[in-house]
C-alpha cells in the first residue's frame, strides 16, 4: 500500500514549474494543464497543495483556453516554493511518501523493524527541514543559488542528459560559462550553487572534479585583474569632511555624512554593517547597540559577509585628543541632533534612512569638489584607506587583523600605500 511519483514525471512537472517562474502572462490552457499535473502530484506530496490553490484561484473568470492568465510576483513565488517543496523530498530517484522507510533513517531501526511514522508527520519535518536549509544561507546567496539551478536544469532538459550518471554535462556547463568570459568570482558562485545542488540531492559533488578544478584555475590565471581600488588616506578623510559643506543641503546633512564617513574609516566598516540597502529599509549600525563615551565608542555588528549566522562582532573606536576628526567627538556631535532614539543610528533629518546609494553619491561628489575622479574610488575605500594608514602608522599584523575583523592575512591585499593620492 504506496504511492509512488516516478522521477522522470517529477523532472518534468518541476521543468514546467520552471519554465512559469519566468513568465508574466500564461494561456489558460497551459496553466489548466499544469494544475492538473499539479492535483495529481499533490496526491503524493499533500504540502504541494498549500502553494497552488492561489494559482488555481487566478483561472476564476477565465473562459476561453486562448486567454491569458496573469501571473502576479505572489503566483511566481508560490511556483518557486513549488519547485522547492518537489525537490526535498526527492530521495534516490523516487519520491515516495507512503513507503517511508524510503528516508534514510525513518522507519526502520538496527534491532528488527517498526511500524512506520505517521505519513503527516513525515509531510511536516521535510517542510521544516527545507525551510531550515534555505534559513542556512543568506537571502541573497539563495537567489544566486537559484539561479545557477535554473541555468543548470535548464542545460540538462536541453541536453536530455542525467547528471548523476554524466560528468561530462558539469564540464559543458562550466565551459559554456567560460567561453561567455564570466568573471572568476561569479564563476566560482555558481560551482558553489551547484555543489549546493547536488549535495541537496545527495549526489556526488561534480563541481570538484580533477578536470573542473584545473580548467577553472587556469581560467583564474589568465583573468587575474589587479584591484586598483584607490585608499581613502587620513589625509583624504579630511580634505572630504571639508568640503561637505559644499555638497549637503543643510547643516544636519553635514554632521551626518561626516560620522558616516569617520566612522566608515576609524570602524573599518563594510558598507552594508554601516548603512541601510535603502532609504526605506532599516539596516547598519542600530542607537540602541552604540555606547559612545568619553574616551571611546563601542559598537555591534549584528551580521556581516564573514558572520552570516549573526553571531555579531564588537567594534571598538578610540578618541583622538586634539583631532577634529575624533571618531568619539563627531559621533556625540551628530547623536546631539538625531531625530530617533532607537533603530537606524544614520537617519536624515526627516528620519529616513541614510542609504549605501547615498553614501556612494555624496562621497564622489566630495572627490569631484577636490578635482578627483570618482571611478577609482568606492565605499569601500574607507576600508582599504584604513588598513592602508594602520601599517604605515607601524601596527603590526595581528592588530590590523583585529581592528579590521579579518581571520586571514587578506588585509594584505588591502595595504596601498602606492595609491594614496592625497
Amino acid at each position: 500500500m504506496e504511492c509512488r511519483l516516478p522521477v522522470d514525471k517529477l523532472e518534468a512537472l518541476k521543468g514546467e514549474i520552471r519554465r512559469l517562474v519566468g513568465v508574466r502572462k500564461v494561456q489558460l490552457r497551459t496553466l489548466q494543464s499544469v494544475l492538473g499535473k499539479l492535483n495529481f502530484a499533490c496526491r503524493i506530496i499533500p504540502m504541494g497543495r498549500v502553494f497552488s490553490r492561489r494559482l488555481a484561484a487566478s483561472t476564476g473568470g477565465v473562459v476561453s483556453p486562448k486567454h491569458f492568465v496573469s501571473l502576479s510576483k505572489a503566483h511566481r513565488e508560490d511556483l518557486s516554493d513549488l519547485a522547492h517543496v518537489f525537490g526535498a523530498i526527492q530521495w534516490k530517484g523516487v519520491v515516495d511518501v507512503g513507503a517511508v522507510g524510503q528516508i534514510p533513517g525513518i522507519g526502520s531501526c538496527s534491532g528488527g523493524t517498526r511500524d512506520p511514522l505517521p505519513r503527516g508527520t513525515v509531510e511536516a519535518c521535510v517542510g521544516r527541514v527545507s525551510g531550515w536549509i534555505r534559513r542556512s544561507v543568506s537571502g541573497g546567496t539563495w537567489s544566486a543559488y537559484e539561479r545557477t539551478w535554473n541555468e543548470w536544469e535548464a542545460l540538462c532538459e536541453q541536453v536530455q542528459a542525467d547528471v548523476r550518471d554524466h560528468r561530462l554535462l558539469v564540464l559543458y556547463f562550466v565551459a559554456r560559462n567560460l567561453e561567455d568570459g564570466i568573471s572568476v568570482a561569479s564563476l566560482g558562485r555558481k560551482l558553489a550553487g551547484l555543489a549546493f545542488w547536488f549535495k541537496l540531492r545527495s549526489v556526488p559533488d561534480l563541481t570538484k572534479d580533477f578536470w573542473v578544478r584545473q580548467a577553472v584555475k587556469g581560467y583564474r590565471k589568465g583573468r587575474q585583474i589587479k584591484d586598483d581600488r584607490r585608499p581613502v588616506s587620513f589625509e583624504l578623510l579630511v580634505k572630504i569632511c571639508e568640503k561637505l559643506r559644499v555638497v549637503c543641503s543643510s547643516g544636519y546633512e553635514v554632521v551626518l555624512f561626516r560620522a558616516a564617513f569617520v566612522l566608515a574609516f576609524f570602524g573599518v566598516f563594510r558598507i552594508g554593517e554601516l548603512v541601510s540597502p535603502s532609504k526605506r529599509g532599516r539596516g547598519g549600525l542600530f542607537v540602541e547597540e552604540v555606547a559612545c563615551l568619553t574616551d571611546r565608542v563601542t559598537m555591534k555588528v549584528r551580521r556581516s559577509k564573514t558572520d552570516q549566522d549573526g553571531k555579531g562582532k564588537e567594534v571598538v573606536v578610540f578618541a583622538i585628543p586634539g583631532c577634529h576628526l575624533c571618531p568619539v567627538r563627531v559621533l556625540w556631535e551628530f547623536l546631539g541632533c538625531l531625530p530617533a532614539l532607537l533603530g537606524s543610528l544614520l537617519l536624515h533629518e526627516r528620519g529616513e534612512f541614510l542609504s549605501r546609494f547615498q553614501f556612494i553619491t555624496v562621497f564622489r561628489k566630495c572627490l569631484l569638489a577636490l578635482g578627483l575622479g570618482g571611478e577609482k574610488f568606492s565605499s569601500h575605500s574607507f576600508r582599504i584607506g584604513a588598513a592602508t594608514e594602520a601599517v604605515r602608522w607601524g601596527l603590526d599584523e595581528e592588530s590590523v587583523k583585529r581592528i579590521s575583523r579579518w581571520e586571514s592575512r587578506r588585509f594584505r591585499s588591502y595595504v596601498r600605500p602606492e595609491l594614496v593620492c592625497v
